[in-house]
């Protein structure tokens, strides 16, 4: 998950010849988040069976750094969209990580709450973690609606062609994760009055991730056609 991310970074810090701006920074740097953020996930999932002080704090370094990690990247990306030119063919869905990137810091978070009695430091801390759970999950709710009014400049005002892209499956993951983050966020901070929200989340999640499956089905149908009508040597 996070090759992508490092092999950007590899490029654009330990290399003489960079990368500009324009075409250096783009939504797959969010990996360094996301992977950072899932080591999280599943340590804190596994603090209550096996407890002990280095894991707890391992989790709470990794929850920070991935925090730190998004910052920087979100800078880039804002140098980039506000002050360089900006095509419609440019955005492509891989910037929807920006938003699932947020989205799994809320669900590792919201996991490192709840397994809070497992150790005395993320207990003392709790208030904190929460405050940076709640920061993380209002900037993803922020993403949406506007990852959604870029996907209209593209397709609507632009008039780009929607045409299936592997790409396309990083716009599934944030919706998703968004979903189950928030109802991890809800048990871990006893926020009842968004009960309704992981339903809807999931069932968006669910027609994305269905459409964008149509849309691989057809894509490789049309493939196989080809290869079937191109005559052989």
């Amino acid at each position: 998950m996070g090759g992508a991310a490092l092999h950007n970074l590899d490029r654009s810090l330990l290399r003489v010849e960079k990368p500009g701006l324009a075409i250096g920074i783009n939504g797959t740097w969010f990996l360094l988040t996301v992977s950072t953020e899932s080591i999280v996930v599943l340590g804190a999932l596994l603090l209550p069976r096996l407890g002990g002080e280095p894991l707890a704090f391992t989790c709470l370094a990794f929850f920070c750094l991935g925090i730190v990690l998004y910052l920087i990247v979100m800078t880039m990306v804002f140098l980039r969209w506000t002050f360089a030119r900006l095509s419609p063919g440019e955005e492509d869905p891989p910037t929807w990580i920006a938003a699932g990137a947020v989205a799994i810091t809320v669900l590792a978070g919201s996991n490192l709450l709840l397994a809070r009695t497992a150790d005395p430091r993320l207990d003392r801390l709790a208030s904190v973690i929460e405050l940076f759970v709640v920061l993380a999950w209002a900037t993803a709710t922020f993403w949406f609606p506007l990852m959604a009014a870029i996907g209209v400049w593209r397709h609507v005002v632009s008039r780009l062609p929607l045409r299936y892209s592997p790409s396309y499956w990083a716009l599934v993951f944030p919706l998703g994760t968004y979903g189950v983050a928030t109802f991890r966020m809800r048990l871990a901070i006893g926020l009842g009055l968004l009960g309704w929200l992981p339903a809807v989340v999931l069932a968006l999640a669910l027609i994305a991730w269905t459409t964008t499956f149509f849309g691989l089905a057809h894509s490789g149908a049309k493939i196989l056609a080809g290869a079937a009508v191109r005559p052989s040597r």
